[in-house]
C-alpha cells in the first residue's frame, strides 16, 4: 500500500504545477519558487498532526510519536519526486526573499550609489514575499532541510545577491573613501539578519555564519575590484583610495586571493597594454604607476615581480624605450 507521504509528496508537487496531476513529471513553470511557502506549510502541518498518519504506511505508535522518523520519510519522498528545477526553485525563492530585503534597506537607506535591480520590488512582490518570511523559515527549521538538502541553492542565492550588490556599491567609484566600509555595513544590515532567520540561531553560531559573511563581503569586494585593475592603475594617484581598501579587502580574505590578482593584474596588463598600438611612453608611464599601486598594497614587493614581469620584457623589445625614458625625464 503507497505510503501517505508519497501521496503527500505528489499532492506537494502537484499543487506547484496548478494541481494538473497529467502534466509532465518535470512540466514547472518559472515562477513555482512563489508557491513554496504555501506548499511547504501544508508538509508541516502534517508533519505535526499524529492523526495525519495513523493509519497506512506510516502509521506510528501514538505513545512514542516518532516525528523524526516521519520528517525523514517525507524529506525522502518530496526528494525522491522532485523535478530537475526543484532546488532552483528555492535559490529563486531565497534571491527574491533577500533581493527584497535588500530593497526595503535601500528605501531607508536611501544612497544613490546602491545600483541593484529593481525589478523584484514591482508592484507587492516585495511586501507578499517579506510577509511570508517567518512562517516560511518556520516551516524549513521544522522539516530539517536548511543544512542539508537546501544548503547549495541557499549559499548560491546569497553569493549572486552580495556579489550584485556589491558590484553595484563598488564598481568604477574609485576616488571616493569608506566603499569597503558601506560594504560591510550592507552586510551588518542585510546579510546578516537574513541568515540568521534562514539557518536558525543554532546554526548561526556552530557554523560561524557571522565570520563566513564578513569573508564572503571581503572576497567579492576582490573579486569586483579584480575586473578594474587596469582602470585602478591609469586612474592613479586619484584611484588611491581605492587601492588602499582592495588591500584591506585582501587582508580580510586572509591574503588568500593574491595570488589569483596578480595573475589577474599581468594579463590585464598584457592584454590592454602589450600591444603594437600602445604608445611607449604610454606603457612607461602605466608601468611606473603599476610599480606605485603595488608598493601601496604589497610593501613587501612579492607581486612586483610577477605582475610587471611582461612589461619590462616587451620594453626591452622596444627600440624607443631609451629615448622616451630620456624624454620623459628631461620634462620633468
Amino acid at each position: 500500500r503507497d505510503r501517505p507521504t508519497n501521496t503527500l509528496a505528489r499532492e506537494f508537487f502537484n499543487e506547484g504545477r496548478g494541481g494538473a496531476d497529467d502534466r509532465p513529471h518535470d512540466s514547472y513553470n518559472n515562477d513555482e519558487w512563489r508557491s513554496l511557502p504555501r506548499r511547504l506549510l501544508k508538509l508541516t502541518t502534517y508533519l505535526q498532526d499524529p492523526s495525519s498518519y495513523s493509519h497506512g504506511g506510516d502509521a506510528v505508535n501514538h505513545n512514542t510519536y516518532d516525528i523524526d522518523n516521519i520528517r525523514r520519510r517525507i524529506a525522502a519522498s518530496v526528494f525522491a519526486q522532485a523535478p530537475p528545477s526543484f532546488l532552483d526553485d528555492f535559490r529563486s525563492l531565497f534571491e527574491a526573499i533577500l533581493n527584497a530585503r535588500q530593497q526595503h534597506w535601500k528605501r531607508e537607506n536611501i544612497d544613490d550609489s546602491m545600483d541593484v535591480d529593481d525589478s523584484e520590488g514591482e508592484g507587492g512582490v516585495n511586501e507578499s514575499l517579506l510577509a511570508e518570511e517567518d512562517q516560511l523559515y518556520q516551516s524549513l527549521s521544522i522539516l530539517g532541510w536548511v543544512s542539508t538538502h537546501l544548503r547549495r541553492p541557499f549559499q548560491e542565492a546569497l553569493h549572486s545577491v552580495t556579489i550584485q550588490v556589491i558590484e553595484g556599491l563598488v564598481a568604477g567609484n574609485f576616488e571616493e573613501e569608506g566603499v569597503l566600509e558601506r560594504v560591510l555595513q550592507w552586510k551588518n544590515d542585510v546579510l546578516v539578519p537574513w541568515a540568521y532567520s534562514v539557518v536558525g540561531p543554532d546554526a548561526f553560531v556552530q557554523d560561524q555564519w557571522e565570520a563566513q559573511l564578513e569573508y564572503s563581503a571581503s572576497e567579492c569586494f576582490v573579486h569586483v575590484r579584480m575586473k578594474e585593475l587596469f582602470d585602478l592603475v591609469t586612474e592613479y594617484p586619484d584611484s588611491l583610495p581605492a587601492v588602499r581598501e582592495l588591500s584591506v579587502a585582501l587582508d580580510r580574505t586572509g591574503r588568500l586571493w593574491y595570488q589569483t590578482l596578480a595573475h589577474e593584474w599581468r594579463n590585464a596588463l598584457m592584454a590592454r597594454l602589450l600591444h603594437p598600438g600602445a604608445e611607449t611612453s604610454q606603457i612607461i608611464e602605466v608601468y611606473i604607476n603599476t610599480i606605485k599601486v603595488l608598493r601601496e598594497m604589497d610593501p613587501s614587493g612579492e607581486l612586483l615581480q610577477v605582475v610587471t614581469q611582461p612589461v619590462r620584457d616587451y620594453l626591452k623589445g622596444r627600440s624607443d624605450t631609451i629615448r622616451c625614458i630620456i624624454t620623459s625625464l628631461t620634462d620633468e
